[in-house]
């Protein structure tokens, strides 16, 4: 969850920044022309400045000449000059950056990252009645055997709550959710009965195949996708993870429960005794408890 609200404000982040660039390219485009105009006025000015220099001399030169003709030209060629059609072209005058700070500041309080929603549930009162709240159909069209739901887990991936099962006289692995308000579904079919299955993380299970020695990893999208497979030493059953996602498996034979790591390997193996007798006898099904 951290993760996300991490992620949903560098997008924000991220739109803010290009912004900026798009702002300061503007900025560099217009700092650019503003500086070309300058420049061009300055050369242009100092031009000017030897052009009436010349005429201050060639205006001297006719007065001390004493011609009156020489004196008449000259006034009629400051004239001309005084009379050219001079037309200044569209120019820059001031570059500035204007902000509406209530705007921005209304848009940043509107700014909507996301939510976080808190679920409460009752405490469980041992003598409430149950109450039924939905029933999934876990039927799948074209299966030619009866149904035979052997263990259950719900996952939540990308805020969808999926349904998964293992079906052992059809071997296979099912997921049921709803999506776009359709009920939708995902089978995944194995080359023998799967019977336990158990989260290693949010969209990763384990599903143990006894009669294969192996255990099928499987990931949910919420469809089921087929990851990896570890092939045992034993005909696992039951299963249950232990963190950081290491496997706890229960065997028959011999009665335990293994401690495996993702490629099989015992770690550890736990087979208590009990005044001579095996406290375990058909781990078929397990579970971990925080300590």
């Amino acid at each position: 969850m951290k993760s996300h609200i991490q992620s949903a404000c560098q997008k924000v982040i991220d739109r803010v920044k290009k912004k900026e660039r798009k702002l300061l390219d503007r900025m560099e485009n217009i700092s650019h022309k503003h500086i070309g105009q300058l420049k061009a006025d300055i050369k242009s000015g100092e031009m000017s400045v030897k052009m009436y220099q010349q005429q201050t001399e060639l205006i001297d030169q006719a007065l001390q000449s004493k011609c009156d003709m020489d004196v008449y030209e000259m006034y009629q060629g400051c004239e001309a000059v005084g009379d050219a059609d001079l037309k200044e072209r569209g120019r820059i005058a001031s570059v500035t950056f204007r902000q509406d700070t209530d705007k921005l500041s209304k848009a940043l309080d509107d700014l909507q990252l996301g939510e976080i929603e808190v679920l409460y549930v009752s405490v469980l009162d041992l003598k409430d009645t149950p109450v039924l709240q939905d029933t999934i159909d876990i039927i799948v069209a074209d299966e030619r055997s009866k149904l035979n739901p052997i263990d259950v887990t719900v996952l939540v991936v990308n805020d969808i709550d999926t349904v998964v099962v293992t079906d052992w006289d059809n071997t296979s692995v099912k997921s049921f959710y709803v999506k776009n308000k359709q009920t939708q579904h995902s089978k995944l079919s194995m080359d023998g009965p799967p019977l336990s299955l158990t989260k290693l993380t949010h969209n990763r299970l384990a599903v143990t195949v006894p009669s294969r020695n192996k255990i099928v990893i499987v990931e949910v999208n919420p469809d089921l996708v087929l990851r990896s497979t570890i092939t045992t030493s034993k005909q696992y059953v039951g299963i249950t993870s232990l963190p950081p996602s290491t496997p706890a498996v229960g065997s028959h034979s011999p009665p335990c429960v293994d401690i495996l790591d993702m490629t099989g390997n015992v770690l550890r193996s736990i087979s208590p005794l009990h005044k001579g007798n095996r406290i375990l006898q058909y781990p078929n099904f397990s579970t971990s408890v925080p300590r």
